[in-house]
């Protein structure tokens, strides 16, 4: 599997998880939890590096993407603040164990100019992916990925992915899987530092 292109993986991952969604086939915990290890692994090429890895130091890709409402976000919008772009998906465990700890991020740094989006790789908004948001309290912007903006951002390995952008829309730090929080928030002081 891993000897496939990166767009083919990708293309593998949705559709498990759109047929894993739609089926109703596998309705066990142990159904599901195979099903997302395999999409993972599918996401991640079975381990070993790729020369698509996102570098520190390049300016991150701007992307059009969607929120639930159909609302276009770009990141150029936010171009004079630090944004943490998080990659999830609603039936990724470490996902759902990072959104608390990005709202309060959010909370502490959002009047110093620090954003938080949400890019989903789910596909079913209104049976899925709106209660998520609704049940785990997500206040800021959570946009429908594309098959473009995962590639833009070198193939995301595995999620969560975080990117950390500064103030000039470059890639400060990412973090890929769930750091301790205080990683992140380290990354966060110090751009906010240099922007000061």
């Amino acid at each position: 599997m891993s000897d496939l292109p990166r767009a083919s993986r990708f293309s593998l991952t949705i559709e498990a998880i759109t047929l894993h969604q739609k089926s109703g086939i596998i309705k066990s915990a142990y159904g599901t939890f195979l099903v997302a290890t395999f999409a993972i692994l599918l996401l991640c090429g079975c381990g070993g590096q790729d020369e698509s890895t996102p570098l520190v130091s390049n300016a991150a890709p701007d992307f059009a993407l969607k929120d639930l409402n159909g609302r276009v976000y770009r990141l150029a919008d936010y171009k004079g603040h630090v944004v943490l772009l998080n990659f999830f998906a609603t039936w990724c465990g470490p996902c759902r164990q990072e959104i608390p700890h990005l709202l309060k991020l959010r909370q502490k740094f959002g009047d110093q100019g620090v954003e938080v989006i949400g890019v989903s790789l789910d596909h079913e908004v209104d049976t899925v992916l709106r209660p998520f948001i609704q049940r785990y309290g997500i206040t800021y912007p959570v946009l429908l990925g594309t098959r473009e903006v995962v590639l833009d951002y070198g193939g995301i390995r595995g999620i969560p992915t975080t990117f950390v952008i500064d103030h000039n829309g470059t890639i400060s730090d990412y973090f890929a899987g769930m750091p301790p929080s205080y990683l992140i928030e380290e990354s966060v002081t110090k751009l906010l530092k240099q922007k000061g």
